[in-house]
């Protein structure tokens, strides 16, 4: 990935808690928890003063919901936009059930690295190391996924070689930023480990590009 001529402060917030996250995997339509709403309202108190250039954010109900506190909250309001790019990875037949459930689908693989509770380390991170040729039944294969978020998230980055600086929020995923970090780390999907830095849900990471590099400047804060 090019980084030459960009001043970016890039802000990832991770969407807050959603409903029942130890329990089952969330779709797309999941809501926010009652932990998530007061991680939501906590963390606009954090960047409430930000004067952001840009606000993205996926298309799913629990970054829609986090990104509507932070956002009602912005002391100035910066041009919003809702973009399928940053959308999590379509987990197809799996989505929205029990783990207990998928583990006992047909088609569920002996490899397949199923988090514990408490871990944050994303799926699509796990999935890059272990079997990047995996594909959810009737959903997103980890490759198309990399090619959608990659694609979306370049054409941002080549729009703002302008010599100006600046300031963009993205409200997404814990797989949408760990494809954003590997490809600020120069990787290709072509390559082997993908270590990144896991992003907790209602948190968020600060990262500065410039003079051709990044720059992590707070990650997990709170």
């Amino acid at each position: 990935m090019n980084l030459k001529n960009l001043e970016i402060d890039l802000f990832l917030i991770r969407h807050a808690q959603p409903e029942n996250p130890p329990e089952h995997w969330t779709s797309p339509s999941s809501p926010l928890s009652e932990i998530g709403i007061k991680q939501a309202k906590f963390i606009t108190k954090e960047l409430h003063t930000q004067s952001f250039s840009e606000f993205i954010v996926s298309p799913f109900i629990r970054t829609k919901q986090t990104a509507a506190y932070i956002y009602d909250a912005l002391d100035i309001k910066p041009p919003l936009s809702e973009q399928e790019w940053l959308a999590e990875i379509d987990l197809g037949d799996w989505a929205g059930k029990f783990k207990s459930e998928i583990r006992e689908d047909p088609s569920y693989p002996k490899f397949f690295p199923m988090n514990k509770v408490g871990k944050h380390e994303p799926l699509v991170a796990r999935l890059l190391n272990v079997h990047k040729d995996f594909t959810f039944p009737n959903g997103e294969s980890i490759q198309l996924f990399w090619e959608r978020v990659s694609s979306g998230f370049l054409q941002l980055v080549d729009s703002k070689r302008d010599g100006k600086t600046h300031k963009i929020a993205l409200i997404g995923h814990g797989g949408s930023f760990t494809i954003i970090q590997s490809l600020l780390l120069g990787k290709s999907f072509a390559d082997k480990h993908f270590p990144v830095m896991a992003i907790n849900m209602g948190r968020y990471a600060h990262l500065r590009i410039y003079q051709g590099r990044v720059v992590v400047l707070q990650v997990n804060k709170f």
